[in-house]
Parts: C-alpha cells; structure tokens; sequence
C-alpha cells in the first residue's frame, strides 16, 4: 500500500486525496459541495495503485464502492502544500500616497465599463472613482455586482446625504462641517464596499477625499512598530447614537488587525464616533501617542488624494482598507446631495472570483 505520493517534488498524502476528492460521488456536480467525508468511512483511505499522466493523477483505491479518483496535475499544483511556494494569487495591493498615486488611480473611469476592468482599481488602490452613473440607478447597479446591504434600524438601503436635512451624524446638517478621513460602520463587523454617488453639487468647498489605511500601517511598521503593536493589541470604543430610533450602539476592539499570516487586513478608524478611552492605566499613555500618531498621519496632505464631486460621480472605497472624508463646504453657496450605500465585500470578490477565476489580495504584507 501507498501511503504517500510525489508529484514535481510535492508530496501528498493518501488520506488527503482521499478527503480532496473531486469525483462526482464525492463532490456536486453544480454546487461544488461535498456529499462525502473521509470520516465516514469504515477504514482509514489506502491507496492500492496510482499512475501519473502528462495531465492528471489517477488513483484506484482499496475501498469498496469507490475505485478510482482523478486529480488533474495543475489541480493538485494549486493546492499543494508540500514545497508549496508562499505566494498569493490575484491582484496585489499597491501602497500609496499623493506623489506616489498613479494617474489612473486618479481619475475616473466611465460607469459603463465591463466590470472586470474598473473592479481591478479597486482591488489595487482600495478605491475606485467612476462618472456616468445615474444616481437613480444606484441600487440596480449595486445588485448588479452585489448586492445592497441595508444598513441602520430601519434597514435603510440607500441613504440620502444632502444640505438641510437633520440627521444622526456629521454627515447630514446645515453646516458643512469637514468630516476628517475615517472608515464607517465601526460600531459593527460586516466588511463592506462603500458607494458615494452625486446627484448634485455646486456648494462652494467640500472635496471629496481618500487616504490608503494601509499605507498608514506600514508607515507605523517602519517608523512606529511600538505603535503599531499598542493599535493591535489594545481595543478602543466606537459609539453610534440613534436618537429617531432610541438606539444606543457600542464596540470595542482594535483599531488594526492582521489576518492569521500577520498581514494588515482590517483598519476601523473613525475619531467622530470614538467613545471615551478606556483600557488599563499602565496602557493609557502608550494608547493616547499611539493614537495620536496615526491621526497626524491620517490627517497628513501628503496622504491625501482630494478630488471634487460632480453629478453622476460615485466613489467606491474598501472600507475596512481605504479612509474617506470630505472637506467643509459652504452651506448656503449652492445644493449638495450624495447618496450612500453598502455591499458586502465578500459577495463581489465572490462574483470576481466566478468571472475572472482568481481571488482578490486585500492583505497586505507589513
């Protein structure tokens, strides 16, 4: 019996195979799910003979009812995790800042281009710029790669920023106040896309702007790692107040986090919505020149590209990568109304990966 099998240097297991089976008694055809577990069988999987082709592995088993599997050999070099070289498919994230930000980063890409195209900014900058959109078709082109997540109380699915109307936050108000680079929905976990479409804008002021939270994190890594190790470890608390719904919303976590290979992958930066800071007294010191370092880069011009709203111009950020913001504009020059709306990141890399067939790199190496 074989327990092992080498291909190009790369071993794999027997029982592997046996449990990444990709026959059709083993996997559905259609969905991909699997109709077996190596669990379930009455002996521990044992291979009997094997031969190797120019295109596949094919393997007969000592199994009753189940003889043969077929692995083809660019299958199997995908998934090896023998000599397996560490490297991520897909599109990489590019750091940046002002002077290093590509021009085609900066402007903006006509609405009508196929998905595939505008969708690769995104992945890249965590931000994409688009013109042309309709704003009244704002949720159908959502859906068409999404699709929209409500959001808030009342599960609101497009929300109306625009002069003159009371709301909950900064955003809304007669006063035009600069809301300062931060990432939303702080007070929660979904990761989501972020979509800021014009309908108008003729006030005087009030650019639109992004910064790379992961050029922020790197930045700590280099200059501040002390820093940085404060912002991973230690929690601090966003708060959301409701009033029209008596609602209350608080969370406290890390402002950065890194995914299970120490990669960045996860910034909640939001001063507007921070509570009150409350970790351990040997810890407060550190926290507050922590923080206060990332906000002075945050708030740094150098890492921030401005750019104005015209009508039917929809910004579209990573916001769990990339901070946006806008500058404070003068109320009672003109009409100003975005719309805003939310869709979970996980469904468009998922329509990425069915259309293009790689995954998207969020994360990003320090």
């Amino acid at each position: 019996m074989t327990d092992i099998i080498t291909i190009d240097e790369q071993r794999f297991h027997a029982h592997w195979l046996r449990d990444s089976c990709q026959c059709e008694h083993w996997v559905h055809k259609e969905s991909g799910e699997r109709l077996g577990d190596v669990a379930q069988l009455a002996d521990w999987p044992k291979i009997n003979t094997y031969r190797v082709t120019d295109d596949a592995l094919i393997i007969d088993w000592d199994e009753l009812g189940h003889t043969q599997c077929t692995f083809r050999r660019d299958w199997l070099h995908l998934h090896a995790y023998d000599n397996a070289p560490e490297k991520d498919s897909g599109i990489e994230p590019v750091e940046w800042d002002l002077s290093i930000l590509p021009a085609e980063a900066k402007e903006p890409v006509d609405a009508s281009c196929p998905f595939s195209e505008w969708m690769q900014h995104l992945w890249r900058f965590g931000f994409v710029r688009l013109k042309g959109l309709n704003p009244d078709h704002l949720g159908t082109f959502i859906n068409s790669i999404g699709p929209i997540h409500p959001i808030g109380p009342d599960d609101t699915l497009i929300w109306d920023i625009k002069v003159n109307i009371a709301g909950n936050d900064l955003s809304y108000g007669s006063e035009g106040v600069a809301l300062t680079p931060h990432t939303d929905q702080v007070t929660g976990d979904a990761d989501f896309l972020q979509f800021l479409a014009c309908r108008e804008n003729s006030v005087a002021g009030g650019q639109g702007m992004v910064v790379d939270g992961l050029r922020l994190v790197r930045e700590l890594a280099r200059n501040h790692p002390e820093h940085l190790e404060t912002l991973l470890t230690q929690p601090v608390s966003y708060q959301a107040r409701f009033t029209d719904y008596k609602a209350d919303y608080l969370r406290s976590r890390p402002i950065i986090e890194l995914d299970a290979k120490g990669k960045f992958c996860s910034i909640r930066f939001n001063p507007h919505r921070r509570a009150p800071l409350k970790v351990e007294y040997s810890q407060t010191v550190a926290m507050l020149e922590a923080l206060s370092t990332l906000t002075r880069l945050a708030y740094d011009p150098a890492n921030r590209f401005c750019f104005a709203y015209q009508p039917g111009d929809c910004l579209i950020v990573d916001n769990r990568r990339v901070l946006h913001g806008r500058e404070a504009f003068n109320s009672a020059s003109g009409s100003r109304h975005l719309h805003v709306a939310y869709c979970l990141t996980e469904l468009v890399e998922g329509r990425w990966q069915y259309l293009t067939g790689e995954s998207p790199v969020r994360a990003g190496v320090l």
